[in-house]
């Protein structure tokens, strides 16, 4: 856990760096046109959106937000159902039957595949003779 939250801060800080480089170079080129220094960050900063924006943006093509969405819907369904008792009760209840049902006839199912479809007649040890 602790590797992968080296390896995020890391990546953070490289995704930064290099927003900012090219934020700069952007601005950079606007000042060699003839722009005064702070119009041409103003208009970098416009150019680009935000760096939090194109960061994010960043994250979601990476897939580096899958977890961290899936955890944070985790914690919401919890505190909904934490919320709503009643409605948890039936939910695990339902979800409970069903699933022990689900096992019970695959367990019966598999035992009238494995049955005989037709008698063995004649055969010794066949369950005819028993």
């Amino acid at each position: 856990m602790a590797g992968a939250t080296l390896r995020r801060s890391r990546m953070e800080s490289e995704m930064d760096a290099e927003l900012r480089f090219h934020m700069e170079a952007y601005a950079e080129d606007l000042v060699r046109g003839g722009v005064h220094r702070e119009e041409a960050m103003r208009r970098a900063r416009l150019e680009f959106g935000g760096i939090e924006r194109v960061k994010e943006e960043g994250r979601e093509a990476r897939g580096a937000n899958l977890i961290d969405n899936l955890v944070q819907d985790l914690r919401y369904g919890l505190r909904m159902l934490r919320k709503n008792p009643g409605f948890t009760a039936v939910t695990v209840l339902t979800l409970a039957l069903a699933l022990g049902e689900r096992g019970n006839l695959r367990a019966c199912g598999l035992r009238v595949l494995a049955w005989p479809t037709f008698p063995r007649t004649g055969a010794p040890g066949s369950y005819l003779d028993d």
